[in-house]
């Protein structure tokens, strides 16, 4: 009887051994996943929640060029934005809010505080200029000129 020659019966043995083996490999993976999936806290960037988070950041940064709209940036509306926005998401197959472009969503909304006072001093100071650049008048009754300069109007 030659070594490298098998026997039928036992091939097959060996096969049905490993289907066994893959099959309980298979499973073991299975109830890997569903024991980390069960372990792991909920993802509190998921759903309306990471929807409203992006509602939030948006409203903080508008509130520095514009305050009077910080109000309408509440919790409650933005999880109310973060609702909606997660049913359309879901409607449409779109990954939920920051959960695929939370680092560049949080970089923005990191930057924006120290972009934004950044502008408004360029602003201020350009305005200044300009005020400078403006001929006063001599005093509340004087009337402007064509070339921008002011006459005193006398009594």
């Amino acid at each position: 009887m030659d070594d490298d020659v098998i026997d039928p019966a036992v091939a097959e043995q060996f096969a049905a051994l490993d289907a066994i083996g893959t099959e309980a490999q298979l499973s073991e993976q299975e109830q890997e996943q569903k024991l980390q999936q069960a372990t792991e806290p909920p993802n509190p960037m998921a759903g309306a929640a990471g929807w409203a988070m992006i509602a939030q950041g948006m409203g903080g940064m508008f509130a520095i060029a514009l305050p009077e709209v910080a109000g309408a940036y509440t919790p409650e509306a933005c999880m109310n934005w973060g609702g909606a926005m997660d049913a359309l998401s879901q409607k449409y197959g779109w990954e939920g809010g920051v959960s695929r472009f939370g680092p560049e969503i949080a970089v923005v909304m990191a930057s924006a505080p120290l972009v934004v006072p950044v502008v408004v001093a360029i602003k201020a100071r350009k305005a200044a200029a300009d005020e400078k650049e403006k001929p006063r008048a001599i005093d509340a009754g004087a009337e402007p000129m064509k070339d921008g300069g002011a006459v005193e109007v006398l009594p």
